[in-house]
């Protein structure tokens, strides 16, 4: 058995955590776990597919992957602690650039605990992913890319200028992921804001943690 759950685009009742255990607040039981305790699932395996339109703002599965969602295979990465779904983050690359990585770990987010909506921007604007990195790294990775930070603290860049920004690559467990400029550049009413942002998280045992938004 599976239970499918259909999203849609600016509209929703709250936050579903499904983390690992190891971070509930007061030790409640995750809904996840429940549904493996209680046998309500076939097999203990969640997915996403997220839309692309209002009209469609993707679906989630308890139990299962719809195969007819995608194509080619799914690559998987070893959970490197039990908290947030956080793996290695071993290489990363702009361009021609690489940084140095020591003890980092990304967190994969599904897209919307970390919003970002401009003051003044209509409110049917979807929540959007970024990417949150240490910030010094951000401000150099911003820097690399021309951005210029704004007098509401996000960095902007000439939209024009968006198709010739160099790639960005990730690599997770030996294999590069790379995304074009249009791909970590939002472009919103005419304005186009860097998906690069600061966040400082504070690790047990130290580290660097990514949030890297689908």
């Amino acid at each position: 058995m599976r239970h499918v759950l259909y999203l849609t685009c600016n509209r929703f009742d709250g936050i579903l955590g499904l983390a690992y255990d190891t971070i509930s607040v007061n030790r409640i039981v995750p809904p996840f776990y429940q549904m493996i305790n209680q046998k309500l699932i076939d097999s203990p395996v969640f997915s996403f597919r997220l839309g692309s339109s209002e009209d469609d703002g993707g679906e989630a599965i308890f139990g299962g992957i719809d195969d007819s969602a995608y194509t080619g295979k799914i690559d998987y990465v070893p959970v490197r602690r039990k908290a947030y779904w956080e793996v290695e983050l071993e290489k990363v690359s702009l361009g021609d650039d690489e940084l140095e990585l020591e003890n980092t770990g990304a967190a994969i987010d599904t897209g919307k605990s970390i919003t970002f909506q401009p003051p003044g921007f209509s409110s049917s604007l979807p929540g959007t992913s970024l990417i949150a990195l240490p910030t010094d790294m951000a401000e150099m990775l911003n820097a690399q890319i021309g951005a210029k930070k704004s007098w509401n603290g996000q960095y902007t860049v000439d939209c024009a200028k968006v198709p010739s920004l160099p790639d960005l690559t990730l690599t997770f467990n030996g294999k590069p992921y790379t995304f074009k400029g249009t791909d970590y550049i939002l472009e919103v009413q005419g304005t186009c804001m860097s998906s690069f942002t600061g966040m400082d998280i504070n690790l047990p045992g130290g580290g660097a943690l990514w949030i890297v938004g689908t």
